[in-house]
C-alpha cells in the first residue's frame, strides 16, 4: 500500500528532527556533532556546574538539574599541560582504576542498584570500560578503533537509570578514584567530570 502525504502538512525533513531535543531520545546520539545545529560553537567542558550557562543547553530536564551538553563527545580536561591520561598513570593507571571500580560495585551493599543492571559477568563491562577511560582521559582511543563512537546515551537507552543506579554508580567511582589515584589535584579535576556524565545518562527520575 502506497502512503500519500497529506498535502495540508510540510514534510518534515532530515535537518528538522536533527535540530530538536529529546531528553530521551537517541537521535542526538544517532548523528555526529558536526551535522547538529549549533556546532561551531566553542565546545563546553564536561563539568557539573550549573552556576555556568557554558556547561549546560538551555533545555531543562524537569528534576532540577540542567540537561548537559554531551559530555561522552569531549575528552577529560586537566588545566595542566599534562592529561588527566598522564596524571593517573597512564595505561596501568586506568586499568588499576576500572578494575577497583568494579571490584566495589560487585561488593559493596550500596551498590546494589548498579550491580542490578549490569549483567552476571562483569568481564565485557570492564573491559569497554578500560576503553572508554583510556580515551576519554586522554590516551589511545581503543574504543573508538575497536567499536566505534562511545555514543553514550544511545547505548545506555534502554538501561535503567535512575537516581539510586547514577548515585551507587557514582559512590563506586569515588572510592575507587580515592584509592588508586594518588594525585589529588588530578582525581579533583576527574570526579566532577564523571559526575557530568553518570548525570546525563540518567533517564528514569
Amino acid at each position: 500500500m502506497t502512503m500519500v502525504p497529506d498535502p495540508r502538512l510540510p514534510p518534515l525533513a532530515v535537518e528538522d528532527l536533527r535540530s530538536r531535543s529529546y531528553p530521551l531520545s537517541p537521535l542526538r546520539d544517532l548523528v555526529e556533532e558536526g551535522d547538529l545545529p549549533g556546532s561551531g560553537e566553542r565546545p563546553v567542558e564536561a563539568t557539573f556546574s550549573p552556576s555556568s550557562p557554558l556547561d549546560v543547553d538551555e533545555a531543562e530536564t524537569g528534576d532540577d538539574r540542567p540537561r548537559l551538553r554531551r559530555p561522552s563527545q569531549l575528552n577529560a580536561r586537566s588545566t595542566s599541560g599534562r592529561s588527566l591520561y598522564e596524571r593517573i598513570g597512564r595505561t596501568v593507571g586506568v586499568r588499576r582504576l576500572v578494575k577497583r571500580f568494579f571490584e566495589l560495585m560487585d561488593t559493596l551493599p550500596e551498590a546494589a542498584p548498579c550491580r542490578a543492571v549490569f549483567p552476571a559477568d562483569l568481564e565485557d563491562s570492564r573491559q569497554k570500560f578500560f576503553e572508554f577511560m583510556n580515551g576519554w582521559l586522554g590516551g589511545p582511543k581503543i574504543y573508538l578503533k575497536r567499536r566505534g563512537a562511545p555514543k553514550l546515551r544511545r547505548r545506555h537507552f534502554l538501561v535503567n537509570i535512575g537516581p539510586a543506579q547514577r548515585d551507587a554508580w557514582l559512590l563506586c567511582f569515588r572510592r575507587a578514584a580515592e584509592e588508586t589515584i594518588t594525585d589529588a589535584s588530578a582525581r579533583g579535576m576527574l570526579i566532577p567530570q564523571v559526575e557530568s556524565i553518570a548525570y546525563y545518562l540518567q533517564n528514569r527520575a
